[in-house]
């Protein structure tokens, strides 16, 4: 699971299209090490450690909204990288962050509006893995991509 607040500043264009960049801080708890152990006969144990990071996000966003009324439909794309605050061997969650999202704004005045949104983060991810399968023991560092559904709720001003 992670959870984290973004601050996003920018242009918006005309009524429908905004461009921004921001910067953020993630908390995460996710998978550390994974250690697979055949015991024969179809039998296995697979044990998973995680372990909690702190990361500062960069991002780049482009927003349009679908309507100009005063519960306006949009779609956001957020594109940019993460970056850990542990020194550790493993970086975790380290690289590249793309989002993707559709959600409302509430407009509560013409300057001010409440959104909620849902989005797929989506990232670079790399974590330690045991095998000791077939006596082939040995730790190997897995790298790959992985991501997860995000609700976010905000404000704009």
């Amino acid at each position: 699971y992670s959870f984290g607040v973004n601050f996003v500043g920018g242009y918006r264009f005309n009524d429908t299209f905004f461009v921004g960049a921001g910067l953020g801080y993630s908390y995460l708890d996710g998978l550390y090490y994974s250690h697979y152990e055949y015991l024969g006969l179809g039998n296995s144990i697979n044990y998973d450690s995680y372990d909690a990071r702190s990361n500062v996000q960069v991002l780049a966003r482009a927003k349009v909204n679908l309507t100009k009324s005063k519960i306006s439909p949009f779609i956001l794309v957020d594109l940019g990288g993460t970056f850990g605050l542990t020194s550790n061997d493993i970086k975790m969650a380290n690289g590249l962050i793309y989002e993707p999202a559709f959600g409302v704004d509430i407009n509560i005045s013409n300057e001010q509006s409440v959104y909620i949104m849902l989005g797929y983060k989506g990232m670079q991810y790399q974590h330690k893995a045991f095998n000791t399968t077939y006596g082939d023991a040995g730790v190997e560092l897995r790298k790959g991509t992985t991501g997860n559904f995000c609700v976010h709720i905000g404000f704009k001003s």
